[in-house]
């Protein structure tokens, strides 16, 4: 956690799992049964926390990779507004 931007807190999430593409690639193929309603859940409640400020949240993700290019896994970035 750090600060970004004045009035805002930034949180930095790694994962060091396959990625989003490959997992993509996995539920193409059937392997992965579920969808991950994670990232939208989290979409979702940043919404409505940050409905009745004047600044809203920001989010970003970066897929990750390894030296000889292969996934690596996922960064996530938030910024939220401070109250």
């Amino acid at each position: 956690v750090g600060q970004s931007a004045p009035g805002y807190i930034e949180m930095n999430i790694t994962d060091n799992v396959i990625g989003r593409a490959a997992a993509h690639a996995l539920r193409e193929r059937g392997v992965l049964k579920r969808k991950s309603l994670g990232l939208e859940i989290t979409k979702e409640r940043m919404a409505n926390f940050s409905k009745d400020y004047q600044n809203t949240y920001q989010m970003t993700m970066e897929d990750l990779f390894d030296e000889q290019g292969n996934p690596a896994g996922t960064q996530v970035r938030l910024q939220i507004p401070t109250v």
